[in-house]
């Protein structure tokens, strides 16, 4: 009985560290990976499948300070849990989806055969985020999108970050609320 007791209770210490260790890596509050574990899959993928192609969308809510300002922060708060739960469900289990910062989102597409096809997800995924923001209509809030490319734009997360942030801040230039990218489309 001792035994199977030992057992019993290293199993339920087994299963507590993974659920521990899962938790570790998700952003507490929209249940997407966190910074840190986004940066390490991403960086894993890099380095497992360097031979294929990849998008890496950088996407910034307009406007979200507005938001917290008019309608306060749990506004605030509801609004990204419900925007990072669409944003979960447009990619696919394979793809990374995080949170990189308040109100900053990574989502890393592996084996991308051109950036056409990346071009016109994410022309979808705005429409989709332009129907969460909807609630929200006096703040005035959208989503703008910069994307870069793997191997296109560089050969390292940090080369691709680059670029996807220089093209989402060319997204907010061109008046907010759309893509841009720092590549040529093919």
């Amino acid at each position: 009985i001792k035994i199977k007791l030992d057992v019993g209770m290293a199993s339920a210490v087994k299963d507590e560290e993974k659920r521990l260790e899962k938790a570790a890596k998700l952003d507490a509050m929209t249940s997407v990976f966190n910074r840190e574990a986004t940066m390490e899959h991403i960086r894993r993928i890099l380095s497992e499948d360097n031979d294929k192609q990849h998008a890496l969308f950088m996407i910034d809510i307009d406007n979200f300070k507005g938001l917290n300002d008019t309608l306060g922060h749990q506004a605030g708060d509801e609004f990204l849990i419900g925007f990072a739960k669409k944003l979960k469900k447009h990619f696919r289990e394979t793809d990374v989806v995080g949170r990189i910062g308040g109100d900053e989102f990574f989502a890393f597409m592996c084996n991308v055969p051109d950036m056409k096809l990346a071009i016109r997800l994410a022309e979808l995924m705005l429409q989709k985020l332009r129907k969460v923001c909807e609630k929200y209509k006096e703040v005035g809030l959208s989503a703008s999108i910069g994307i870069s490319m793997y191997p296109t734009d560089g050969n390292s997360l940090e080369e691709i970050y680059a670029k996807a942030d220089e093209a989402l801040y060319k997204a907010k230039r061109n008046g907010k609320d759309c893509i841009a990218f720092v590549s040529s489309v093919e």
